[in-house]
């Protein structure tokens, strides 16, 4: 894979729009906003949130882009095992557009 491809997966607007959606769950469940989804699962979200911030990795960061593998594989696993979830979220957020621009072919 070419570095230009490297760097457009990184600048993907799907990363970011999940990256986001992690964060935003985790902060309205802290602040009790968020009660229609099951602790573990918000658990799940929580877990993955630190396993992309942490040094520690299965394949350590440092590697740069090899490094970078397994946080986006967690986020693509984590984003089609809560598909409801996160879709009923951004619906009750309203935020459908970023809903429709991850479920879109567009990056």
């Amino acid at each position: 894979m070419s570095k230009n491809s490297w760097y457009s997966l990184l600048l993907n607007k799907k990363l970011w729009i999940a990256a986001q959606l992690f964060i935003s769950i985790i902060r309205d469940y802290r602040h009790g906003k968020l009660q229609e989804m099951h602790p573990a699962k918000i658990m799940l979200v929580a877990f993955t949130c630190v396993y992309i911030i942490s040094p520690i990795d299965i394949l350590p960061d440092f590697f740069l882009i090899i490094g970078w593998i397994d946080d986006l594989c967690l986020m693509y696993a984590l984003c089609k095992f809560l598909h409801r979830e996160l879709r009923a979220y951004c619906e009750k957020k309203g935020w459908e557009a970023q809903w429709a621009l991850l479920q879109s072919d567009e990056k």
